[in-house]
């Protein structure tokens, strides 16, 4: 069986050229966050926080943005607005290319600087073909990161390669579970080091995993 490997691109485009730019423009200090994309009938139905915007302006923002059909704020939270937003079909943007193209968009954020948005591909020609269609419409970008998953759980847990491998072939050794289906020695020698370094290697990676993950940190 062949796998083709996942990988991250992460791009920024100009603040105008994404839904909300014409609000944030108006507000420097807007800052919006992709909360999630629901998949409906017709598209993606996208989840917004907005901070530093007053409610009633981002509840009339579809008036002077084409690219939306409608924005509905659906909760205050005293210091953000999470708002539902429906986009207009008929409008070209990047927000057709979200929809059209078989990419997943894990994260997008926007400011007074440009959108940032986080996609994962299975291949290169998913990502060519974003490319391609930015190209088309007209929207400048600037590609600021490329990086593997496994790239991208390393970086979020804080773990080196050595612990992510050592962790992982331990998980899909059944080490973990109750009762053991391998041993450490055995692990250690698929791996091709020794019992201690192996030990060394998981107790710290899981360390780091378990303090990145069990309490908030700034």
């Amino acid at each position: 069986m062949t796998y083709s490997m996942s990988f991250i691109v992460e791009i920024e485009v100009p603040t105008e050229t994404f839904p909300l730019g014409e609000l944030i423009e108006r507000h420097p200090d807007a800052h919006v966050e992709l909360e999630q994309l629901v998949p409906t009938r017709d598209g993606l139905l996208p989840f917004f926080w907005v901070r530093n915007v007053d409610a009633d302006e981002v509840a009339a923002t579809d008036e002077a943005e084409p690219a939306l059909d409608s924005i509905i704020v659906l909760d205050d939270t005293g210091d953000a607005l999470l708002c539902r937003m429906v986009w207009n079909r008929d409008e070209e943007g990047l927000q057709d290319v979200i929809v059209n193209e078989p990419t997943a968009l894990l994260e997008a954020s926007g400011s007074a600087d440009g959108w940032q948005f986080q996609f994962r591909f299975i291949d290169q020609t998913a990502a060519r073909r974003l490319r391609e269609e930015l190209s088309a419409l007209g929207i400048p970008f600037e590609v600021m990161r490329v990086y593997s998953v496994r790239e991208m759980r390393e970086r979020q847990y804080d773990i080196t390669p050595e612990q992510h491998e050592a962790l992982v072939t331990m998980h899909q050794a059944g080490f973990f579970e109750t009762p053991r289906r391998t041993t450490l020695a055995e692990v250690a020698s698929g791996l091709d080091i020794s019992s201690q370094a192996l030990s060394t290697r998981y107790r710290r990676g899981l360390n780091s995993f378990l303090e990145s993950t069990l309490y908030d940190t700034e």
